[in-house]
């Protein structure tokens, strides 16, 4: 019976997702004229990311999840996450589909870090010309990409979930900076909720640090058009400058919709970024500190194009603090959040004083993984499979010898009252030797 449950909670789930590439307006400073952060209207220097030229407001291509295949009621997403695609999550044996409809008017993909896949659903094409369906999805088409999530996409032994990244690979450049790119999480096996949390975590903050560069945007010369500009020769570098959007999650100057964790809950942090040279990140957290994979407390994490990071807080400092780009050209174009931490009397998943919780906090670890491509799982689902037939085989012929006897014994007179007869072979001489017992006949 244990292997029998083992069998059966070794299948791995199938994951879907409907995923659409939607063209709308985006707005990196929603609250413009105003600066949130400073409680003022945006000053001169500012204005130069927000106002001048197109402004704060851009036409963008991005990932919208829905909730089924009609493609017509909105899945929910965290509102902080912004112009992230939806956030996909799975655990370690889970296989991941993702039914994707193109309605832009660029070809684009899916490109996933971290889980495995085939040619076919890796989605991106390579220079020497080779291409699958899956590398351009036209506009109007609809892609259904699978990857498995094998151990190699598992978290580090002493976290629950780690962050990855997707983004389009069609035309890689051109198409993140129009805006398609998104994070997802994959969890150990058994540690997701089933609010799709980590079982050991009660909030999580998804932040992307990059500088969007609407210069390469594959919709910067329909923007020219809409705003009816003609950039001179002498405007050009001020243009491009203007074009730069140092953002996190597409929001500048803290115009993000302000996440709210408790004092004392366990908060999970995930940090990314793509882009080029100039995304070189030090993403700060005023007011507490995070602890990562190797046990190390920090304020501040390194951030480079295609890095992911994952990082846990246990906030115990109460109040609104900033999240931000050390750099300091990026903090001045408006690489800058907030986060807010409130008081908390009972706490969900720890009542541990902070102290207690980060020192306890990777002793406690999950059963470990090799970093293996998912061999070893399969061979364990191999194994199981092997035994559990040879079980039912073992059981099945036994059941099957036990009726044949029992018919046997109760078919005829002669089985129940037979004399058991022994002939001895001496030589010439036959000795039947009867032994009547208590089998008389009755």
């Amino acid at each position: 019976m244990l292997l029998l449950c083992l069998f059966s909670c070794a299948f791995a789930l199938d994951r879907v997702h409907y995923v659409r590439a939607v063209e709308e307006p985006w707005s990196y400073a929603p609250t413009h004229p105003d600066n949130p952060h400073q409680d003022r209207p945006f000053n001169e220097d500012e204005e130069v990311f927000v106002g001048d030229f197109i402004g704060a407001e851009y036409l963008k291509c991005r990932y919208v999840e829905y909730t089924d295949d009609t493609f017509t009621t909105l899945a929910p997403k965290p509102p902080h996450t912004g112009l992230l695609g939806p956030i996909f999550r799975a655990e370690v044996g889970d296989i991941l589909h993702v039914v994707f409809w193109n309605s832009c008017t660029n070809a684009y993909s899916l490109h996933p870090h971290g889980v495995t896949y085939t040619k076919e659903n890796e989605g991106a094409p390579y220079l020497d010309g080779s291409s699958y369906d899956g590398d351009y999805v036209q506009p109007g088409e609809i892609y259904t990409y699978t990857w498995q999530v094998r151990n190699a996409a598992a978290p580090p032994d002493s976290m629950s979930s780690r962050v990855w990244l997707y983004h389009s690979h069609s035309n890689a450049v051109e198409d993140e900076n129009t805006g398609m790119v998104g994070m997802f999480v994959i969890c150990h096996t058994g540690q997701m909720g089933a609010d799709g949390l980590p079982k050991d975590v009660d909030n999580e903050i998804f932040a992307l640090f990059e500088i969007f560069d609407e210069n390469m945007s594959w919709k910067l010369d329909t923007m020219l058009e809409y705003a009816g500009l003609t950039i001179t020769e002498d405007e050009e570098s001020a243009f491009e400058e203007s074009n730069l959007m140092h953002s996190i999650n597409g929001f500048l100057y803290d115009s993000w919709e302000t996440p709210v964790i408790k004092e004392g809950e366990v908060t999970r942090w995930y940090f990314g970024s793509l882009g080029t040279e100039v995304d070189l990140h030090t993403g700060s957290t005023h007011g507490n500190t995070m602890m990562d994979s190797t046990g190390s407390r920090r304020d501040v994490v390194e951030i480079m194009p295609a890095s992911m990071n994952t990082l846990d807080m246990l906030p115990g400092n109460v109040g609104k603090w900033m999240l931000r780009c050390r750099v300091n050209d990026h903090f001045s174009a408006g690489m800058m959040m907030t986060y807010e931490v409130q008081e908390c009397n009972t706490c969900t998943k720890t009542s541990l004083p902070v102290e207690d919780y980060f020192n306890g906090l990777h002793e406690t670890q999950v059963a470990p993984t090799e970093d293996d491509d998912g061999e070893d799982y399969f061979n364990w689902l191999l194994v199981i499979t092997i035994l559990t037939v040879l079980i039912w085989f073992g059981l099945a012929f036994n059941i099957y010898k036990f009726h044949t006897l029992q018919q046997k014994v109760t078919s005829g007179g002669r089985y129940q009252n037979m004399k058991a007869m022994v002939q001895v072979n001496d030589g010439e001489d036959v000795i039947n030797v009867a032994r009547s017992d208590n089998l008389s006949r009755t």
